[in-house]
């Protein structure tokens, strides 16, 4: 399923008009500078019967995209595929693009994960991912970025191999020990994110629309909270990992000043 491409102009003026101090906006330097493409492919498992839905999860995939769109990043190749069965997610590994195709690609990963690196789908079944990652083929690309936006994500860190033959960049939304939680901009407690972040809440409302329930992982909060400030989109891989140490220091910052329980540590792991 393709996510529909969001007009950035709109969401920068809305932005723009309720938060003069606020720094979202790109130079015209910077919108006219050559950048490189970004293949964005995303995976999520949401729509659970038997446990928690992720909804939350998927509003994440689909800020991620909007933010390359607003920053004209996006390549005309993208995907993000819903509640699909094991079979569905071997099929999305071995279609992720390969060096040819795109300068960066950008996977985002989302479901309900065990300590143990067990995935649980939609269809209630449980399968280890490193089972389904070893028995597909994946065309290799240098510069990968895969996030891993589930509970226990580190759980999954498996350095020699998966840089090999996966991806040198990870983004892990919590340690191996730690569950992910969901922000929830609709209700105060236990912590006040609408308060607290207006800007991220008048972005969030103005690019998911009406229908959007105010809930988002926390690491969906902590890359709109990063976007929000830089002033500078990333061109090169360099920029991208720049971007992503700049979201581990957002966590960071929010454990440290706001709530550890209502966060998670974000871990970047780079080859």
């Amino acid at each position: 399923m393709t996510i529909g491409t969001l007009d950035p102009r709109s969401c920068l003026l809305h932005i723009a008009l309720l938060f003069t101090t606020a720094t979202f906006r790109l130079d015209a330097a910077e919108t006219n500078s050559a950048a490189s493409s970004v293949c964005f492919d995303g995976f999520v498992n949401w729509d659970f019967h038997h446990r928690q839905k992720l909804g939350a999860w998927k509003a994440t995939a689909q800020v991620i995209q909007r933010t390359l769109d607003i920053w004209h990043l996006q390549s005309p190749t993208h995907s993000l595929v819903e509640n699909g069965p094991p079979d569905a997610l071997r099929q999305f590994f071995g279609a992720l693009p390969g060096e040819n195709n795109c300068d960066i690609s950008l996977v985002y990963l989302a479901s309900h994960q065990s300590p143990a690196g067990e995935w649980d789908f939609t269809q209630k079944k449980i399968v280890l991912l490193n089972g389904i990652f070893d028995e597909t083929k994946i065309s290799a690309h240098p510069r990968r970025i895969v996030i891993l936006d589930t509970c226990f994500a580190a759980a999954m860190q498996r350095p020699a191999l998966w840089r090999k033959k996966f991806a040198p960049i990870f983004l892990f939304a919590s340690t191996a020990a730690e569950e992910t939680p969901m922000v929830n901009f609709h209700t105060p407690q236990p912590v006040d994110f609408a308060h607290r972040y207006p800007a991220v809440f008048a972005w969030l409302k103005e690019c998911l629309g009406k229908k959007w329930d105010g809930k988002i992982s926390f690491l969906g909060f902590v890359w709109v909270e990063t976007f929000l400030t830089v002033k500078k989109r990333p061109a090169e891989l360099r920029d991208w990992i720049d971007f992503l140490q700049k979201c581990q220091a957002t966590a960071r910052q929010f454990r440290e000043n706001v709530s550890r329980k209502s966060s998670s540590e974000i871990i970047l792991s780079v080859d």
